[in-house]
């Protein structure tokens, strides 16, 4: 399997981004009643993001083939970009 870290690197973002968003979503899926349970889903979304972004990193680092490895990279810049309009 050539492109392992390209894989896991766009599994890992989707994830993290799913249970960051998830929490502020009229679902509620895991029905955060109290703020740290709120923040823990947080806290652990942003880490498995960011572990999937390394994973990307890892990817250009070893020059993977494909298209995946951009896409960790592009969801980062996206999320400069709109820190950078909500600010």
């Amino acid at each position: 399997m050539n492109k392992k870290y390209s894989i896991c690197s766009v599994a890992l973002v989707v994830i993290g981004l799913f249970i960051v968003i998830e929490p502020l979503s009229p679902l509620d899926l895991w029905s955060a009643t109290s703020l740290s349970d709120f923040l823990s889903a947080i806290f652990a979304g942003m880490g498995i993001y960011i572990i999937g972004v390394i994973l990307g990193v890892v990817a250009f680092a070893r020059r993977e083939k494909g298209f995946l490895k951009y896409v960790s990279v592009v969801s980062v810049i996206i999320g400069i970009f709109f820190v950078g309009i909500v600010n």
